[in-house]
């Protein structure tokens, strides 16, 4: 899906940051099943944050929004931790 994103960063502490991100894409479904057949075009928008919490390591956080989608409808929240290895 092509996708555009924007974010910011901002400092917190001595070697920490926050970067809170929007996300904008173009979504494409065809459903072709028996005598079903329809095509969907959806506008998924995310928004998130990357909180670093120290040097290497880092928390994200993000919902993500369908808009304009009947075939897929639900919304979708992802959070994970980022680390060196």
């Amino acid at each position: 899906m092509p996708a555009g994103v924007v974010s910011r960063s901002y400092g917190v502490g001595q070697n920490g940051s926050i970067a809170p991100y929007l996300g904008l894409g173009i979504s494409f479904a065809n459903v072709d099943a028996g005598t079903t057949r329809q095509t969907f075009l959806s506008l998924p928008l995310r928004l998130g944050a990357d909180f670093r919490v120290m040097p290497g390591m880092s928390l994200t956080a993000e919902m993500q929004i369908p808009i304009g989608d009947g075939f897929n409808d639900s919304f979708g929240v992802m959070t994970g931790v980022n680390l060196p290895f």
